[in-house]
């Protein structure tokens, strides 16, 4: 059995880095948007209704399939839960 010596993201070990660094990005929006969901304790009915997208969007949002938004879509939403992102530019 060989050892694998993580590089501290799941992303990070599994994409290249233009590709983990977008996952990672799509990751914590989805995430917010989930948290905001379970917060205020909305069916995914009515979450569709607030953030103006189908209930299946929802399903997808909080089951955790990030290949299905972009960040830019995540940002949408994100701002119509009144919350605010913001960005971090770090050397590498």
């Amino acid at each position: 059995m060989t050892s694998h010596v993580t590089k501290g993201s799941v992303f990070d070990d599994l994409f290249d880095g233009k590709e983990a660094a977008n996952l990672k990005v799509r990751a914590e929006l989805l995430i917010a948007i989930e948290q905001w969901i379970h917060d205020n304790r909305l069916k995914q009915k009515k979450a569709a209704e607030i953030l103006g997208i189908k209930q299946s969007r929802v399903s997808d949002l909080v089951n955790g399939k990030i290949d299905k938004f972009t960040v830019d879509f995540l940002i949408n939403l994100l701002a119509l839960t009144e919350q605010k992102v913001e960005l971090k530019i770090k050397a590498a």
